[in-house]
C-alpha cells in the first residue's frame, strides 16, 4: 500500500470480507468486489461519514458507517454471515469493461451500466451483452453457479456494429421494371 502524501485533503478505505466475493457499495455506489487477500481499495474521499455495504449471494448483507478522515486510510472486514434460507438457485455476476459506461444486456434484457453487480441470478448458463455507442458490441457467455459470483470483463473495440442494409419497396420496383425494359429492348433488337 501506497501512503497518503501527508498535504492530502482526502481519506481512503479499504475494504475486505470473509469470506471473500462480496460486492462492495460505498454510498450505494460500486467500488468492485473482495478477493482473497485482496480488499477493495476506495480512495480520493472526502472526510466525512460513507456508508458502507457488502453484498454476496447466500449471506446477510452487512453494512456500516465508516468515518474517512483527511490523510489516513480506514480498515474494514466484513464478517458475512450466512443467511438463514439457503438460496443456492441464484448467483451473482460483476459486469465490467473496458471503457466504463457500457449497457449491460442479461440475456437480451437492458440491466444498467458497468461497472455494476448483477444480483440473483438464476444458475445456469446466461448472455452478457455490452453496449456503447460508437463501439463494437461485445458478447460473452457466463456459467453462474448457486451461491457464488462471477466476474465479466470485455473490452470494446472502437467502430460500429454492421448493420445490414435493405432496400425499400419503390427502390425496387423501379429496379425490377428497368431490368425489363432492358429485357425487351434485347428482344426488339434480336426481331431486327
Amino acid at each position: 500500500m501506497t501512503p497518503l502524501p501527508a498535504s492530502s485533503p482526502y481519506g481512503s478505505l479499504n475494504i475486505q470480507s470473509v469470506p471473500s466475493g462480496a460486492a462492495v457499495f460505498v454510498n450505494g455506489d460500486y467500488k468492485g468486489t473482495t478477493y482473497p487477500n485482496d480488499p477493495v481499495y476506495v480512495s480520493q474521499l472526502t472526510p466525512g461519514s460513507y456508508s458502507v455495504v457488502l453484498s454476496m449471494p447466500d449471506y446477510q448483507s452487512f453494512s456500516q458507517n465508516a468515518e474517512v478522515q483527511a490523510n489516513k486510510a480506514g480498515e474494514i472486514t466484513a464478517t458475512m454471515m450466512p443467511s438463514n434460507t439457503p438460496s443456492d438457485t441464484t448467483g451473482q455476476i460483476t459486469v465490467g469493461s473496458i471503457p466504463a459506461g457500457a449497457g449491460v444486456y442479461l440475456d437480451n434484457k437492458y440491466s444498467g451500466i458497468t461497472s455494476m453487480v448483477l444480483a440473483n441470478v438464476p444458475r445456469g448458463s446466461h448472455n452478457i451483452l455490452l453496449r456503447q455507442a460508437g463501439y463494437q458490441d461485445w458478447l460473452s457467455t457466463v456459467s453462474v453457479t448457486g451461491g457464488s459470483y462471477a466476474l465479466v470483463s470485455g473490452t470494446l473495440v472502437p467502430g460500429v456494429s454492421p448493420t445490414p442494409t435493405t432496400k425499400s419497396a419503390p427502390s425496387m420496383m423501379i429496379a425490377l421494371a428497368g431490368v425489363g425494359v432492358c429485357g425487351v429492348l434485347v428482344l426488339l433488337r434480336k426481331k431486327e
